[in-house]
């Protein structure tokens, strides 16, 4: 499981640059974005105390697992978007997940000998279903208020499931998490089909 949490990342950016072509800008200053905040995030410890099973571990979660490695670089994304500072196109979902390599390895040497399934499995999953499933509704369906509406709740989603699973409350955790990898799995399925089109 290990092996997973440390390599899913990147073998899931090869195959979405394979399914959807093409890398866009800002490769480099994601990947430099991405290594400060793995850095970060790996000398300065969870920046909220994590507590048992209540309010604060949710808090927690949503901050050291979901803004720092996803919500930030999408903030990072939109300002250089915003101010046009590359020449060619900008993909949101490829700078996220440039983004989330070195996170991913970072945390990865940090899990225990024998991590459980959430932390090696289910995270670096949530991960990628945020980094493809936010900028489908951003880019996908833009200008539709549901859609918007459904971009932002989608990260509540995931570490909502987080924090159920951690909770061993399994029939809602398997419910949101199903919410959350359903934007990946729809967007992927768009991406194959317009694949074939083309041929």
């Amino acid at each position: 499981m290990t092996l997973f949490s440390f390599a899913w990342v990147f073998v899931f950016y090869l195959f979405w640059r394979a399914v959807v072509g093409g890398g866009g800008s800002g490769g480099v200053w994601a990947l430099v974005f991405g290594l400060i905040i793995a850095l970060f995030q790996r000398f300065a410890g969870p920046l909220v105390y994590p507590g048992g099973f209540g309010f604060l571990r949710w808090v927690s979660s949503f901050v050291d697992l979901i803004v720092f490695p996803v919500l930030l670089p999408l903030g990072i994304c939109f300002i250089f978007m915003l101010f046009n500072t590359f020449s060619g196109s900008l993909n949101i979902t490829n700078f996220l997940l440039i983004c989330l390599i070195p996170c991913s390895l970072f945390r990865a040497l940090n899990l225990e000998s024998y991590p459980s399934a959430l932390e090696a499995v289910f995270v670096p999953l949530l991960w990628t279903a945020l980094a493809v499933g936010i900028p489908f509704f951003v880019q996908e369906l833009y200008g539709s208020v549901p859609a918007a509406g459904a971009g932002v709740l989608l990260p509540f989603l995931g570490v909502t499931s987080y924090w159920a699973f951690f909770g061993q409350r399994f029939f809602l955790g398997y419910a949101l998490a199903a919410l959350s990898l359903l934007p990946m799995f729809s967007t992927m399925t768009i991406h194959f089909i317009k694949m074939e089109k083309r041929g």
